[in-house]
């Protein structure tokens, strides 16, 4: 993308990991934005040289807004970045061993398995992936019982259905893996599925806690808050704890990227917490210490809900004089409220 054909093709060192590439591609990019205009070239491809240029920056500060049509273009920057690059076969299965099962995570083969739904499903995607395989199951521990996904379950669905995946399928995904440290990381085509809502570093030990207690290092129980990612689907909240943010640093940077729309300031010491939206309606707050024992964000969507008209709702005895005067209620401009327990019909 944006290459002039007078510049000669620089060697360079084979990518060993998802982060290198990314890094090479977002170095490649700033240096075209920040090189000026090539010389020589006529006015008609200078001003679209330009455009480009200005496309590209507005693509690389408005794809974690929730815009999907500036991340769809960032995307397909991205793929003309690596095609650029020539990768090897060793180096594709190296970062991302499509054609190796065993060497994919239970975060990657869910992201498989929801990338092929949501090519059928669209944005429904996650909620007939969860109807399909009986999702979400109870779990009883003894300080309560709980909903999980789990990456035992997750292994036994990949093994179940053995997705097939096509040249182009594959060409899709690796370019969402490197997108994923421009847009919202691991829960980056989840949150664009339709949920209640989506949260991350709410629950599990702060990183200070393990500088002290050595015990804990590597312990199933002493769990990192950056391991911890919930949704909420119909009023139940879900936790999915094949994902992880992978470190503090991360999770960091998907909670800024959530507050960027419209700008409305960052996360301080003496600012600790803050309630923004999205560009898709999506409500966002985030906190951080001290408000907080750790980095955290609660994206609120709203749209599993099934639109239900109040005949559907209120039953029994009665219920079309309720439903009447709650009509006029409504018109008048009166405060109405219902009550019941979370996610209850």
């Amino acid at each position: 993308m944006f290459r002039n054909k007078k510049t000669k093709k620089r060697a360079r060192p084979e990518f060993q990991t998802i982060e290198q590439l990314r890094e090479a591609i977002r170095e490649e990019m700033n240096t075209r934005m920040e090189g000026g205009i090539p010389r020589g070239l006529p006015k008609a491809e200078r001003d679209k040289y330009l455009l480009q240029l200005r496309q590209l920056r507005k693509a690389l500060r408005e794809c974690a807004y929730g815009d999907e049509g500036e991340k769809n273009y960032l995307k397909s920057c991205l793929r003309q970045e690596i095609a650029r690059l020539e990768l090897s076969l060793e180096e594709k299965e190296r970062l991302y061993p499509f054609l190796h099962e065993e060497k994919l995570t239970a975060a990657r083969k869910f992201d498989i398995l929801l990338f092929l739904e949501m090519k059928q499903s669209g944005k429904d995607a996650f909620l007939n992936f969860c109807e399909r395989h009986g999702f979400p199951r109870e779990t009883q521990m003894p300080d309560g019982d709980y909903f999980e996904i789990t990456a035992e379950m997750i292994e036994e669905v990949y093994q179940e259905e053995k997705p097939c995946l096509s040249e182009e399928d594959c060409l899709t995904l690796f370019c969402d893996l490197v997108y994923e440290g421009f847009g919202h990381g691991i829960i980056d085509r989840l949150r664009d599925c339709r949920l209640d809502g989506i949260s991350g570093g709410v629950s599990g030990l702060p990183p200070q806690f393990f500088r002290y207690e050595e015990e804990l290092r590597g312990s199933a129980e002493g769990s990192h808050s950056y391991d911890s990612v919930f949704v909420m689907v119909r009023g139940t909240t879900v936790r999915l704890s094949f994902l992880s943010f992978g470190s503090e640093k991360e999770l960091r940077r998907v909670t800024k990227a959530l507050l960027r729309y419209e700008a409305p300031g960052e996360l301080t010491y003496y600012n600790p917490y803050m309630v923004n939206d999205m560009k898709d309606g999506s409500r966002v707050f985030a906190c951080r210490p001290p408000f907080s024992e750790s980095w955290a964000f609660f994206v609120r969507k709203f749209d599993s809900a099934e639109q239900k008209c109040p005949e559907e709702l209120i039953r029994g005895g009665g219920a079309e004089r309720l439903i009447s005067a709650l009509r006029y209620f409504v018109g008048g401009g009166l405060h109405v409220a219902i009550t019941g327990p979370q996610g209850s019909v």
